[in-house]
């Protein structure tokens, strides 16, 4: 089963993965390609992303498998609500990626970050939990949380592909090793009881 992993956003990436060896246990999906979601200046370059996808389709049968997007609204100390991620700038990532995915002959499947979060921590075991510190802002909070995901990701994606780094370089990021971590979440859990390969 061809799975690609899509982890969205200018500090994202995208990663396929296909059939190991038969012989391999785990049966971890292989790593055909790594790539970060390419920029131009600060934005996304729309136009390059559309080549990957395009470039995907051309392998016949994969699994588009996207994380799903959401805003993030908080509040500072004084308890004024604070946007991380409008709703606005969502529904143009959302809108470009899913628009380009299926102009490329593609079906995006999506995932809550909470299920697969919660399935690789379940599986491998999460490093310990940063301390809360009560004078933080909501803000603070967020951000604090979202760099304690980064590094679980980290350590999962690493302890699940470890020549991953060596082989990648640079393309071995925050955003593919979490892009990787969704496609081999689909291909343990959906894919799996929809008889794929594990």
């Amino acid at each position: 089963m061809n799975v690609l992993g899509i982890d969205p956003g200018k500090n994202g990436g995208l990663v396929l993965l296909t059939d190991p060896p038969p012989q391999q246990f785990p049966q971890v999906g292989r790593i055909f390609r790594a790539w970060r979601t390419p920029l131009n200046g600060k934005s996304i370059d729309w136009r390059e992303l559309g080549k990957i996808f395009a470039m995907v389709n051309e392998m016949g049968d994969v699994k588009v498998v996207i994380e799903l997007m959401q805003a993030f609204v908080t509040y500072d100390k004084k308890r004024k609500p604070c946007i991380l991620r409008s709703t606005e700038d969502l529904l143009r990532m959302s809108g470009g990626y899913n628009l380009l995915i299926e102009q490329a002959g593609l079906t995006p499947l999506t995932v809550y970050s909470i299920s697969w979060k919660t399935y690789w921590r379940k599986r491998l075991g999460a490093p310990p939990r940063l301390k809360k510190h009560a004078e933080e802002s909501g803000a603070e909070r967020v951000v604090r949380g979202n760099r304690r995901n980064k590094a679980e990701s980290t350590e999962f994606s690493n302890r699940m592909w470890k020549d991953a780094s060596q082989e990648f370089g640079r393309d071995w990021t925050e955003g593919t090793q979490e892009a990787a971590l969704i496609g081999q979440y689909y291909r343990d859990t959906v894919g799996a009881v929809k008889g794929g390969t594990r």
